[in-house]
């Protein structure tokens, strides 16, 4: 077991020897190991507590309950994988620019117009100045 006074220089545990008088240390140390038995035995992540000036360890809050290792389950797939035979397509490979045209007749514009003559005009207004 280590010395209570190498025990109060570990840095994890430093700040709260802090806030103990160091003649009550070892009533701190006893509280704090019936503390963590306690959060142990209850299945929690850890707890809030509080400590008085002579040692006193009090819980707060404890934490949320251990996750069960048992309740993991990968996410299942929601589609099948892109190698899978169901993506493929019934189509003939040189039918394909013809099906093209039939099912995306249009490569530009919605209405058959070159893409230029869909914007043309749009930046020909003359900037005005502001009278108000």
């Amino acid at each position: 077991m280590m010395s209570i006074a190498r025990l109060s220089k570990e840095p994890a545990l430093a700040e709260y020897f802090a806030l103990v008088h160091p003649f009550f240390w070892w009533v701190f140390v006893w509280q704090m190991r019936i503390a963590a038995k306690h959060v142990q035995a209850a299945g929690r992540t850890g707890a809030l507590i509080r400590i008085s000036w002579w040692g006193r360890v009090r819980i707060e809050y404890l934490g949320d309950q251990r996750p069960d290792p048992s309740a993991y389950r990968p996410a299942e797939p929601t589609r099948k994988a892109w190698d899978d035979p169901s993506w493929s397509s019934a189509i003939p490979i040189d039918l394909l620019p013809k099906a093209r045209l039939l099912f995306c007749p249009r490569t530009r514009g919605g209405s058959g117009r070159a893409l230029s003559a869909l914007t043309k005009g749009a930046c020909a207004l003359s900037a005005t100045a502001d009278t108000s």
